[in-house]
């Protein structure tokens, strides 16, 4: 299922609300091409919503500084607002969100508490359209009143509001020139029933807030961390560890494992070795591939591929923030039972994408400032993410990693069967495990064939996965004075794997 009809799926639990606020709701002229995109009531719902909302941020400024407050927080590590954590808080003038929001639906606003209750995910967003445009930092919330969007039912129009009840569709490609905030559903935590569903539920923790119980997907989500310095170690570039560099020059000439000495110190005159906790297996980079093509397969859009690329580039790029990326290690263990080792890592679209804007007019009852965006190139991005330590007493000599990009949380777990290979050329020698001899050694290796257990989302956007060997090279040699770390790639995406020091 495609995030736009789940997302759509979220809309219909609100359709009691739009019968009931709606009626006290004045009708709102709208250009005449628009009508028939409203006309699809799955999207009746969030309209209702964001025209409560847009009146409300027109109406109080201390909401609309609240709002500005509570995005800044990153709760999630994205400037995303949690709707039902916050809708009872108060604000500087006495009122709360939520009874602010009801005073738009007039008569019907005791109807609107049970119906919310039922999305518990809702998600007020405040995106980054640079700091000239509006970003959650630049909002000066005196005097910007932010219009209010949502993605609608039908994938490439995105619905615009304004606080004087002004109300526009244009096509999704085109990126706003002016304030506004986004409804959406969260994609970072699990809330209500399915707080305790998540198959990696143990990497992230539970909070509550405003008596609604959460669950981060996992712990990178938790802005509660030392979040600055995370972005800082991932964006920085770095040079390999000089193991590495030795670990290249020693078998440059000569035929062996890169591994064999990060890991165990053995080189072709020292044939024995303990292993090494000191290094730990790193994503060290990760880049999309296939040009437009790639930028559509992270953002789920049904229809024509060609359209769908306009579309989604500029969608995601800003109604959404960042993209996650859910990354897989499938281990296959030496006492027969497979691990799954899962991560995750955020980036934004500018990391992923450069891209060039066009200056349009928009057009329609809402006269406003578009921009089209264009993809120039697509990036390289620092990851430097860890993943496990690679001990081939334990572990397989080939290890299997896997990405999605992560739309919603609801998991399901599948079977994967491999045909691995272990090695034997392990020794007690006193109280000491060593590893004896280069690659396998003299005892033959043993090839297995394992199950491993692994989750995956239905809804992620699956980019495939590549192999990794225990005996790759992990540096390839300088290209000018920067050393270049072994690369692997499916049609959709190519990353940089290595061993980094830990300790």
């Amino acid at each position: 299922m495609e995030k736009t009809y789940l997302f759509c799926v979220f809309l219909s639990m609100l359709l009691t609300l739009v019968w009931a606020c709606e009626q006290g709701t004045p009708d709102v002229e709208v250009a005449e091409e628009s009508r028939d995109v409203l006309a699809d009531e799955k999207d009746r719902p969030a309209i209702t919503f964001a025209r409560a909302l847009a009146g409300a941020m027109q109406r109080s400024e201390a909401l609309r500084a609240f709002l500005k407050e509570e995005a800044l927080l990153m709760f999630d590590n994205d400037y995303d607002i949690l709707y039902h954590a916050i809708k009872g808080e108060q604000l500087s003038d006495g009122n709360t969100p939520a009874s602010l929001l009801m005073e738009e639906c007039g008569a019907y606003s005791q109807e609107l508490p049970a119906l919310w209750d039922r999305v518990p995910g809702l998600t007020i967003f405040v995106p980054s359209l640079s700091s000239i445009i509006f970003s959650a930092e630049s909002w000066d919330t005196s005097v910007q009143v932010p219009m209010v969007a949502v993605l609608l039912h039908c994938g490439d129009k995105v619905y615009y509001v304004d606080g004087k009840g002004e109300e526009n569709v244009v096509e999704a490609q085109m990126v706003p020139a002016f304030p506004v905030v986004v409804i959406k559903e969260n994609e970072r935590v699990v809330t209500g029933d399915d707080i305790y569903a998540v198959t990696d539920r143990a990497k992230g923790k539970t909070a509550m807030r405003g008596g609604v119980n959460y669950r981060f997907l996992d712990e990178v989500f938790d802005g509660s961390r030392d979040r600055q310095g995370s972005i800082i170690a991932a964006r920085q570039e770095t040079e390999p560890d000089r193991k590495l560099e030795e670990a290249y020059e020693i078998y440059e000439n000569t035929n062996g494992w890169h591994r064999d000495y990060i890991y165990y110190g053995i080189t072709p005159d020292i044939t024995e070795g303990e292993f090494s906790y000191d290094y730990q297996e790193h994503i060290t980079s990760f880049a999309m591939k296939g040009g437009d093509a790639a930028v559509s397969r992270i953002s789920d859009q049904d229809g024509d591929p060609g359209l769908r690329i306009k579309l989604r580039l500029s969608e995601r790029s800003w109604m959404d923030g960042f993209f996650e990326f859910k990354v897989r290690v499938l281990l296959n263990a030496k006492n027969g039972i497979g691990a799954e080792y899962v991560t995750y890592f955020s980036a934004m679209p500018d990391d992923l994408f450069r891209m060039s804007y066009k200056h349009r007019c928009g057009s329609g009852a809402v006269l406003r400032l578009f921009y089209c965006p264009t993809l120039e190139e697509i990036l390289e991005y620092r990851v430097e993410l860890p993943l496990f330590q690679w001990d081939l007493n334990q572990y397989a000599s080939a290890i299997k990693i896997e990405i999605e990009e992560v739309d919603l949380a609801v998991t399901t777990t599948i079977t994967d069967t491999r045909t691995v290979k272990f090695a034997n050329n392990f020794d007690i020698q006193g109280d000491v495990l060593k590893k004896v001899g280069l690659k396998f050694g003299a005892k033959l290796e043993t090839t297995e064939s394992q199950s491993i257990k692994k989750s995956f989302t239905q809804e992620n956007d699956d980019l495939g996965g590549v192999i990794i060997n225990f005996a790759d090279n992990v540096l390839l040699g300088k290209d000018g004075e920067n050393w270049k770390t072994r690369e692997y790639e499916t049609g959709w995406f190519k990353i940089g794997v290595a061993p980094r020091k830990v300790q």
